[in-house]
């Protein structure tokens, strides 16, 4: 503000500003004091824009989601968004590291894994990144046992096996003593064998002839 009755100051070159509660600015060009200015007749250029009090927007967070392209399967996609930018993230099943994988400046990433198993069943994917930010999501492997396939052709006969080992020596045989007592109780056995059968003949003549005589009609009767 300038006192129009100040005459010091007639004459002198006057800096305007254009102000408000959050600032100012100063304008170009000057004019010389010449006692009073009509502020609205004055013609002047500023080249910064009038301060005005910027309302910083507040940043959404980008929620933290995981996903698999495909879900089902032995080889997928990871895709991740809402972990730290810039940080390593790392894909985990069963305690398995799959790989890892760079964030950009948006906290996404992309990663090719294969399952941690080719055995038939539900597993948990893991993606923890160096702030703890994770995420999980579930692959599903499939059956991949086929069919039971034919049976196959007889294979070929083997090679014969070799001879086996000679057997063990008999036992000595008996001395011309011990021989002569063998033979001499097998001649009375067979000597007894043959009196019992001839009994038994005489026996079984004897039933015969008195069958036949039983049969027959008494002398002088025809």
């Amino acid at each position: 503000q300038l006192n129009p009755d100040d005459e010091e100051l007639v004459g002198r070159l006057v800096t305007f500003h254009l102000v408000n509660e959050f600032g100012r600015i100063d304008a170009v060009e000057t004019r010389r004091f010449e006692g009073d200015f009509n502020i609205y007749a004055l013609d002047l250029t500023f080249t910064d824009p009038i301060p005005v009090f910027t309302v910083e927007p507040t940043p959404v967070p980008i929620p933290t989601t995981l996903s698999l392209v495909p879900n089902t399967g032995l080889v997928s996609t990871v895709n991740g968004a809402g972990f730290g930018p810039g940080s390593m993230v790392t894909v985990t099943s069963e305690g398995m590291v799959l790989g890892t994988a760079a964030a950009d400046d948006a906290g996404s990433f992309r990663l090719v894994i294969s399952a941690p198993s080719s055995t038939q069943g539900t597993y948990e994917i893991s993606a923890t990144d160096g702030d703890g930010t994770q995420s999980a999501v579930n692959l599903t492997v499939p059956d991949l046992s086929g069919a039971t396939g034919a049976q196959g052709s007889t294979g070929a006969a083997g090679t014969d096996g070799v001879d086996g080992a000679d057997g063990a020596d008999g036992a000595t045989g008996l001395t011309g003593e011990d021989a002569s007592k063998l033979l001499g109780i097998i001649a009375l056995s067979l000597a007894g064998l043959g009196i019992l059968i001839i009994i038994v003949i005489y026996l079984y003549l004897i039933s015969w002839f008195n069958d036949l005589a039983r049969r027959l009609p008494p002398p002088g009767i025809r």
